[in-house]
């Protein structure tokens, strides 16, 4: 998974918190008492449909049944609903649908970088391996801050030289 996609995907459970948090312990009528609400839970499920739209082929190649796909074709009916958006639809959607998906991208989220660190692991035990090697054939592998410190010794050690 693209680091982009990553990032895609934290925006998205962001912005279902957001959703979580307006609406708290609000119910359907209250919802649909509240314009602002109903405004604000709206925009933000484009918003999650939009970022949806963002996360690349790749992802959803490896990724084929996720619901992030309907999320996206929501951000279209909402966005281009108009005067036919059912505000019930989009409570539905707050409060039924999202925190599911939003465990899903959790689990995303967690096996991603799971996978990412068991990677650097596996790559950094290479790395040292590598090095003992070097050290045994009697070669010396120093890493940058290591040879940068060297080198700074050795200079402090030949001005000496000349006092």
């Amino acid at each position: 998974m693209r680091d982009a996609d990553v990032r895609i995907l934290k925006k998205i459970v962001s912005e279902i918190e957001y959703l979580e948090k307006l609406l708290g312990e609000v119910d359907l009528d209250a919802f649909l008492a509240d314009e602002t609400i109903e405004r604000a839970s709206s925009m933000t499920t484009i918003n999650v449909g939009e970022l949806a739209k963002r996360l690349s082929e790749g992802f959803y190649a490896e990724h084929p049944g996720t619901e992030l796909r309907f999320a996206a074709k929501t951000r279209d009916v909402y966005a281009h609903g108009y005067f036919t958006l059912s505000f019930e639809t989009v409570y539905k959607t707050a409060v039924e649908d999202y925190p599911r998906l939003k465990l899903a991208v959790l689990e995303m989220i967690e096996a991603e970088e799971a996978d990412r660190d068991a990677r650097y692991e596996k790559e950094l035990m290479e790395v040292i391996e590598g090095g003992r090697a070097d050290l045994a054939a009697g070669r010396y592998v120093v890493g940058i801050e290591n040879a940068k410190e060297r080198l700074r010794q050795m200079e402090e050690e030949s001005s000496n030289d000349f006092e």
